[in-house]
């Protein structure tokens, strides 16, 4: 299980500026919009309706990693690479 907080993400930019944001309900609604199948409903309904931090079992974890990969290009970069750093990161 992995545990991630959407309401307080560490985005950094490029000068190395940290600003935190609350990324629960857009990345939910981006999920729900943009991808098709049960498994990615039921995975915005989660980060929706869960509590902080929202536990993520492994095929979460997976459809979440597809989505914030480079090549994907669904999200922000600085969105993506604080997504990618947390789902990386050993528990």
């Amino acid at each position: 299980m992995k545990k991630i907080n959407f309401e307080f993400l560490e985005l950094k930019s490029l000068s190395g500026k940290v600003e935190v944001a609350n990324i629960k309900e857009e990345l939910a609604e981006l999920i729900y919009s943009r991808f098709g199948g049960l498994k990615y409903k039921l995975l915005a309904e989660k980060i929706y309706k869960s509590p902080s931090p929202c536990e993520l079992d492994e095929g979460e974890v997976e459809l979440l990693n597809g989505m914030v990969s480079p090549e994907a290009g669904y999200l922000p970069n600085k969105v993506a690479d604080a997504l990618r750093e947390l789902l990386e990161k050993e528990e």
